[in-house]
């Protein structure tokens, strides 16, 4: 009897499936490292702790490196900068130096162009004037003085004359004539003319006065 109960109990548990074992949980995934988490990471052993922190540092010294790099670069890029405004300030300094020699060499023969004409033309008229009114007392004859103040007056007018041309011939030669405008450029003109009269005038009064 308690045979017959074994191989019943035997065959009834033969029949049974078998349970099925579930496989192992996945390892949760590895969590991005940053400065300043959770580190050692404790899912992790010693190997691959030392593994991450070494990565992360090679990373930080890498972002580091350009950084660095970048600034470098932009240092460069200014001194390049500073180096181009001084030599176009150089550059700027030096011409506007030797314009304004040139011009002033220029103003100087100017002014004495217009001393000489002016001067002849005022000498050369009061010598008119004084043989015309040889029998009467002239502003020569009232004070030993005239003469040079009236060359003084002269070298005043002659001064007076020549201002815009120097001014216009500074210009011309600063390569800048058309800052000038159309009348100073005309006044400049008029005043060459008018140097040029007196020069004229003074000849033939002085020519005149010879032959008197």
């Amino acid at each position: 009897m308690w045979l017959l109960s074994g191989i019943l109990r035997k065959a009834k548990s033969s029949s049974l499936p078998e349970p099925e074992i579930p496989p192992p949980p996945l390892p949760p995934p590895i969590p991005e490292h940053r400065f300043g988490g959770n580190f050692p990471f404790p899912e992790l052993d010693a190997e691959e702790n030392k593994q991450v922190f070494w990565r992360q540092c090679l990373d930080h010294y890498r972002a580091e490196t350009e950084y660095e790099k970048m600034k470098i670069d932009r240092f460069k890029a200014l001194v390049e900068d500073r180096k181009a405004t001084i030599e176009g300030q150089k550059i700027s300094h030096q011409w506007h130096v030797e314009s304004s020699k040139a011009a002033f060499d220029y103003a100087k023969l100017a002014i004495g162009y217009a001393l000489l004409m002016n001067g002849g033309a005022a000498v050369s008229v009061l010598s008119y004037l004084s043989t015309l009114n040889r029998n009467t007392q002239t502003f020569f004859e009232l004070t030993s003085l005239g003469l040079p103040l009236k060359l003084l007056a002269g070298g005043v007018v002659a001064a007076a004359t020549c201002a815009a041309s120097s001014y216009i011939s500074q210009i011309h030669f600063t390569h800048s004539l058309d800052r000038a405008g159309v009348w100073w450029r005309r006044f400049a003109v008029g005043c060459w003319i008018a140097s040029i009269i007196c020069f004229v005038t003074a000849i033939w009064l002085i020519s005149s006065v010879l032959t008197a």
